[in-house]
């Protein structure tokens, strides 16, 4: 397989947009889940795993694999443990 080019993915926390080249992906249901955990310091943390399970599932349309990644990026915020 070929190499693909690295991608950078910018969030804007003002719009809960992320920017990826010239795509934005608008992210409301992010801000929703994280202001329904009520968790205030992890807040950033769980927009950026639902974030990166969005494009994931954007770039990859793995199921399987971004949900294991956005189950495993939680637990980094502090979530089931």
């Amino acid at each position: 397989m070929e190499s693909l080019p690295p991608i950078t993915i910018v969030l804007d926390t003002e719009t809960n947009q992320f920017v990826q080249g010239e795509e934005v992906f608008d992210l409301p249901v992010v801000g929703q889940a994280a202001e329904v955990t009520g968790v205030v310091p992890t807040q950033t943390c769980i927009i950026f795993c639902f974030a990166g399970f969005l494009v994931c599932l954007v770039l990859t349309r793995d199921l399987v694999e971004c949900t294991g990644i956005l189950f495993g990026c939680l637990s980094l915020c502090g979530f089931g443990q």
